[in-house]
């Protein structure tokens, strides 16, 4: 090859990865630009538009179970439901540092837990949602820890990030682009609590638990998290609210340590903070009122999102 022939190269190479860093941008660009859905919620904290007096994180256990109009009602507070289906505090954690930089209105967060919350991860869930804001640095180092050697390609590596990107990521970026243009897509606005009406339990959910006791591992890493988080909150003079919802009756049974877990989150809690453990509470013995051992249907999830509202308020009284 001579001297000409590897400038051409040289020259077609860098306008390919040109165009293709141009591509990444413009998909981003577009999923950035939602407001609805899950990814709204994301992208509407990452660019500092949600901001209420008392703010709920979670998984679903927060999503389908808490109804944040319920909670303002009853409390007086402007409150948001942040609820991510299927994603744990060690993935969500960038967005609660990323409130906590900006905030100047909460008086108080709430962390759901599940019963399984203190276990590391090593699988990011449904990260299409997150992609787009790999460029934060409490997004990148929240969902690197899960993922290091794929979250590293994705930052680092040029185009990368077109090999992963899936159906859904273009889905996003397609509707975000129409909502940039004034069109409304079909999907719900991000208001937070999505409750799911299924009325009859799933017993499968039991199943690989029913013949045994079960102890759920305590991770130290994700108990310095907690603490971390709960400090960079009381440091803003906004108190923390550590809350077990209620779980299944059956599977209550079988969780042999569910008072270590109890006393790590009271601990968690200190004298400073909130620990709310409706974990065990009486809704527990009603199966009628979940669809599976940790999530409450719509039915149950009126009955709870009351109750804790009346309870918050007195607490806060």
């Amino acid at each position: 090859m001579n001297k000409n022939q590897l400038l051409q190269s040289v020259v077609f190479l860098s306008l390919l990865i040109g165009s293709l860093c141009g591509v990444q941008y413009y998909l981003e660009w577009g999923v950035r630009c939602n407001t609805y859905g899950e990814s709204g919620k994301i992208n509407m904290l990452m660019s500092h538009r949600i901001d209420p007096e008392l703010m709920i994180f979670g998984s679903s256990v927060a999503l389908v179970q808490l109804d944040d109009s319920l909670i303002t009602a009853q409390t007086g507070m402007t409150t948001v439901n942040m609820g991510l289906s299927g994603v744990s505090f060690q993935q969500y954690l960038g967005l609660a540092k990323e409130f906590a930089s900006y905030t100047t209105k909460c008086k108080y967060v709430v962390f759901v837990n599940t019963p399984f919350e203190l276990i590391t991860r090593n699988l990011l869930y449904e990260a299409f949602n997150f992609y787009a804001h790999l460029g934060s640095e409490t997004i990148y180092k929240s969902l690197v820890d899960i993922d290091p050697v794929l979250v590293n390609k994705m930052k680092y590596f040029p185009c990368y990030p077109l090999t992963v990107y899936d159906s859904h990521f273009y889905r996003l970026s397609r509707e975000g682009h129409k909502e940039r243009k004034g069109i409304k897509p079909h999907a719900p606005k991000p208001d937070g609590f999505l409750p799911v009406h299924i009325f009859k339990f799933n017993d499968e959910s039991l199943r690989y638990v029913q013949n045994h006791s079960l102890d759920i591992p305590v991770s130290d890493t994700l108990v310095n998290y907690y603490r971390e988080i709960i400090s960079l909150y009381n440091a803003k003079g906004i108190k923390v609210i550590l809350l077990s919802p209620p779980v299944e009756q059956g599977m209550n049974d079988r969780i042999g340590n569910g008072e270590e877990l109890a006393h790590t989150w009271q601990q968690l809690a200190g004298t400073q903070n909130y620990f709310m453990n409706y974990s065990t509470d009486s809704l527990s013995k009603h199966r009628e009122l979940f669809y599976n051992f940790t999530h409450l249907n719509s039915k149950g999830a009126a009955i709870f999102s009351e109750k804790f509202a009346g309870d918050l308020k007195t607490m806060l009284r």
